[in-house]
């Protein structure tokens, strides 16, 4: 696929974008919010179930694992959809115990993220729309029920079939290698880590501090993603080395003030909804990585925010046992935000240095 390609349709107005899309991108988008729907509703599940927290967190672990079969490990189109009909009958088993939703989640996480992979195959579709049908996923949380876990794999193979055709049974899986982790690399795995480490308190904060109902969870948490979708659009055009210091900065504050004012709901739904700005400006570390790329040879950046994402939430699980208190995940997150910094001024100070000798080089 090529990046001219992928960028002009990311550039694209979001109006004629959806007014033009194909097949496979309006599977893509499905796909997109049954990510969202699944990945809250399945914390929100596990909450009104009563889980312990360990076991609420493992349940987000479970989705996030199994992004990792999709990059960087990789299956055949064959077992994607074995994964989802066993993922309808792991589904019955939550109905003989709720703790069998780890099993479940994790296997529909799987398919689920593998073959929207396989509708983005040649068919590029923008972040801004990607993340505007998580959104709409999220706000549908509260039909999540024991027979949403059962219908949704079903779903799944149903639209599985607009992605690609299975001309054979094939079994075959592969591991990329990943080469080499660049300093790009653990900004990336560093910022995801600082998310995920907290992101998942937020419904359990809002269902057992503040007794929201599931649609009323759902409208609360889009808040802190409505301003994450909307920091590439409103903060694109200035540097994204200052944009990125500036942003973590902010979310590293805002989320310490999370920690002392968690007691008041309007308070913490504006902080959460300032701290998507801070969070959002993860973009900057791609276009940064970019621009490192002379001296920086990160591989897949993908890979290793899949990575990201699953150290945060074993932090998450690891610090809960460790405190056996849910906000301390919060300075834990301030933290891991303050060392994207550190990390990101290393690097761009090592950039200016190679520049500056690069520059001398060619004058002699």
């Amino acid at each position: 696929m090529e990046t001219s390609k992928i960028r002009k349709v990311q550039n694209r107005p979001i109006s004629r974008f959806f007014n033009s899309l194909s097949k496979q991108q309006i599977i893509y988008l499905m796909l997109s919010m049954l990510t969202g729907f699944l990945e809250l509703g399945s914390v929100i599940f596990a909450i009104r179930h009563h889980l312990p927290l360990v076991a609420i967190l493992g349940i987000a672990l479970a989705y996030q694992v199994g992004a990792l079969l999709k990059n960087p490990i990789y299956l055949s189109a064959f077992i994607y959809r074995l994964i989802a009909i066993s993922a309808i009958f792991t589904g019955f088993l939550i109905w003989i115990n709720p703790w069998f939703l780890d099993l479940d989640i994790f296997l529909i996480s799987v398919c689920l993220q593998g073959i929207r992979e396989e509708a983005l195959q040649y068919q590029p579709v923008g972040t801004l729309a990607k993340r505007i049908s998580r959104i709409i996923g999220f706000i549908l949380v509260g039909l999540l029920s024991p027979q949403s876990l059962i219908l949704l794999p079903v779903l799944i193979l149903l639209l599985s079939f607009g992605t690609m055709k299975l001309n054979k049974m094939d079994l075959h899986m592969h591991v990329t290698p990943l080469k080499s982790l660049g300093i790009s690399g653990k900004a990336m795995i560093i910022h995801q880590s600082h998310y995920f480490i907290y992101t998942y308190s937020m419904p359990i904060l809002f269902i057992l501090y503040f007794r929201l109902d599931n649609i009323e969870v759902g409208l609360a948490f889009i808040i802190g993603w409505i301003s994450y979708s909307l920091a590439p659009v409103l903060l694109n055009r200035f540097k994204p080395f200052k944009t990125l210091i500036a942003g973590h900065i902010s979310v590293s504050v805002i989320l310490l003030a999370i920690f002392f004012t968690n007691h008041d709901l309007p308070i913490l739904l504006t902080a959460w909804f300032l701290s998507g700005f801070g969070g959002g400006t993860v973009f900057c570390i791609k276009r940064l990585a970019k621009t490192w790329s002379t001296w920086d040879h990160t591989s897949d950046m993908d890979a290793w925010e899949n990575i990201g994402h699953v150290i945060g939430v074993l932090s998450a699980i690891m610090l809960v046992v460790a405190t056996n208190n849910l906000l301390s995940l919060f300075p834990a997150a301030s933290f891991l935000a303050m060392c994207t910094v550190c990390v990101v001024t290393i690097a761009n100070t090592k950039h200016r240095r190679f520049t500056e000798k690069s520059d001398r080089r060619r004058k002699i």
